[in-house]
């Protein structure tokens, strides 16, 4: 057994500091402050939230503010443009035309002739007597004239007839040529057949463009829509 000598005796709890007491007065004020720094943290951290919900008062207070007046657009792409866009000046009106001088009347129409209703124009291809039937409203004695042209000249070239129009007194407009399927053959001419004291045989060849005096002096009928002639420094249908 030990000596109880050799160890000292344990405290007497009347001899033990009070419970919160043993830091002593410098530790309660460090309490106190780090109470006071958390405070102000807060408060600054509060007032950075709600700063910009706090106004600060205007220095133009009960001054009356204006509305901007709005400005149209006038760009020329806006469909709203055009009702910015001072109208067009009315234009000018016209004088009154000069009164033209008239010309004289003739007998022809230079443009479309009114046909005097006794042209029979109808094209008529012949180049075989069967194909005669076809004039039935041609004047007397000119199928017989075609009739006799009918057949093969002395340069073995097949003669066509191509009748345009005849008039009941005794007049045909048309061509005569060679169809060009026969070798060597083509080509042809326009004519003016005409009954000749009850024998009919050619009036004019055209092969260049005929005076109207010339037509007037062979008494060719007018308006037939089918012959032109020179008169007066222009072209005239006759």
């Amino acid at each position: 057994m030990s000596d109880p000598d050799e160890y000292p005796a344990p405290p007497r709890p009347e001899d033990l500091p009070e419970m919160g007491t043993s830091r002593g007065p410098r530790a309660r004020w460090a309490w106190v402050w780090v109470a006071l720094g958390s405070a102000l943290v807060t408060a600054l951290v509060m007032f950075l939230i709600m700063r910009p919900y706090l106004t600060l008062p205007s220095s133009n207070a009960g001054q009356t503010t204006v509305a901007p007046t709005p400005v149209a657009e006038t760009s020329s792409a806006s469909p709203s443009a055009a009702r910015w866009t001072a109208p067009p000046a009315a234009a000018p009106l016209p004088s009154d035309p000069p009164t033209p001088t008239p010309e004289p009347a003739t007998s022809q129409d230079a443009a479309c002739p009114e046909l005097d209703g006794r042209w029979v124009t109808d094209e008529t291809v012949i180049w075989e007597p069967e194909h005669l039937d076809e004039l039935v409203d041609a004047p007397d004695g000119f199928a017989a004239f075609v009739e006799a042209q009918l057949g093969v000249d002395d340069y073995g070239c097949t003669t066509q007839f191509t009748i345009l129009g005849t008039h009941p007194e005794g007049f045909a407009v048309g061509t005569m040529e060679s169809p060009e399927w026969d070798d060597g053959c083509g080509g042809g001419a326009w004519f003016i057949w005409s009954d000749q004291g009850g024998e009919w045989g050619e009036l004019f060849m055209i092969q260049d463009i005929l005076d109207c005096s010339d037509l007037a002096d062979a008494e060719v009928p007018e308006n037939s829509g089918l012959i032109e002639c020179f008169a007066d420094d222009q072209t005239w249908w006759w």
